[in-house]
Order: C-alpha cells, then sequence, then structure tokens
C-alpha cells in the first residue's frame, strides 16, 4: 500500500508559498517525492528514477471540451498526468463531487465516502468498489493509496494529487497540513 507522508522540514514557508511536500512510501520504505503548488493545482513527483507531473490541463484537442455549468467557476476541471516526456497517461475530470478518470482505454469514477478526505475508485458503470485514496484515520496527516497493485505507482500518486486538489481549494475542508499557517505571515483561509 503506498502512503503520501509530509516531508520532515517541511514547515510555515512552504505552506505560505502554497507548496505541500510529501515522501511517496510503498509500506515504510520511501520510493520518491511529491511536490504539490496548491496555487496552481500542479505537483510534480518521482518514483525511483521517473519523473512524473500532474496539473490542471487547458482545453486541448486531446482532452474532451466542456462547458462548465453556470454554476462552476470559469477554471478547467480538466487534470492530467503526464511524464518526463510530455505523453499523457492519464486524465482526470471533475463533475460537481465526482471525479471521471480515464487510463488506458478504462474510465473510472473517483468519489467522496462520507468523509471529505477519502475518495472511492470505482469502475465506471460498476457498483464495486476498488479500493479508495485518502485519510483513513482521523488523526493522521499521511494520505493512503489503498488499491490493487494493477494500477500503479505513478496513476495511485494522480489519483491522490486529485484529492489534494480538492481539499485545498477555498470550498475544501482542510486537515491541518494543507492551512497556512499564521506564524508564517500567511493569512489565514
Amino acid at each position: 500500500m503506498l502512503r503520501l507522508r509530509p516531508c520532515r522540514g517541511s514547515g510555515p514557508a512552504d505552506l505560505s508559498n502554497g507548496k505541500l511536500r510529501f515522501d511517496i512510501h510503498d509500506n515504510d520504505l520511501a520510493i520518491g517525492k511529491l511536490v504539490y503548488d496548491r496555487q496552481q493545482s500542479r505537483g510534480a513527483f518521482n518514483i525511483g528514477e521517473d519523473g512524473f507531473v500532474v496539473e490542471r490541463a487547458g482545453r486541448g484537442p486531446e482532452l474532451p471540451a466542456r462547458d462548465p455549468p453556470a454554476t462552476q467557476e470559469a477554471f478547467s476541471s480538466i487534470f492530467s498526468l503526464t511524464n518526463a516526456a510530455g505523453a499523457l497517461l492519464a486524465r482526470a475530470e471533475r463533475e460537481l463531487e465526482v471525479y471521471v478518470v480515464g487510463r488506458e482505454g478504462e474510465s473510472y469514477i473517483l468519489q467522496p465516502s462520507r468523509s471529505r478526505l477519502y475518495l472511492h475508485l470505482q469502475r465506471e458503470g460498476d457498483v464495486v468498489n476498488l479500493g479508495g485514496v485518502g485519510q483513513r484515520k482521523f488523526w493522521t496527516s499521511s494520505l493512503e493509496m489503498n488499491l490493487p497493485d494493477g494500477f500503479g505507482a505513478a496513476f495511485q500518486v494522480f489519483l491522490a494529487s486529485l484529492l489534494l486538489d480538492r481539499i485545498t481549494q477555498p470550498s475544501g475542508r482542510r486537515p491541518s497540513w494543507a492551512r497556512p499557517s499564521a506564524t508564517a505571515g500567511a493569512p489565514l483561509a
């Protein structure tokens, strides 16, 4: 099971500039790092020697172009996962509280549980829960990716990044590690 744990030494200065830093662990073995910029809705991570980027995508020819409903904000709700060479590996589109995720010709639904800090993954059109991403325990600062091994580490971190974007946006309920620190001179949200 993969986990994102806040990096030791990432303190108020990182939060005030909008950066969240995590170590990526497979069981207890550190396999990479994730830096997520909550202001830009963009993250960069590595797993071993391989680099990846998660970002809120523009509307390009390879991604579906939909007009947002009048009730949604004007920003794009499409996210992409690309490798270091720029190849598109996965994409997700947020539709209200649900993400429609596509990778390798398959479609999935990532939807919230009772807790806003945990999302369940299902194949589109199926009711079987494949696993989830988020905080399984209330008093913890790590995020768990409890998914089958066939999904691959990069895809699982992509799903966790969707949760990070969800909880760090102004309308999201934020855990303490995602809030700006008053001691860093950042305004409280």
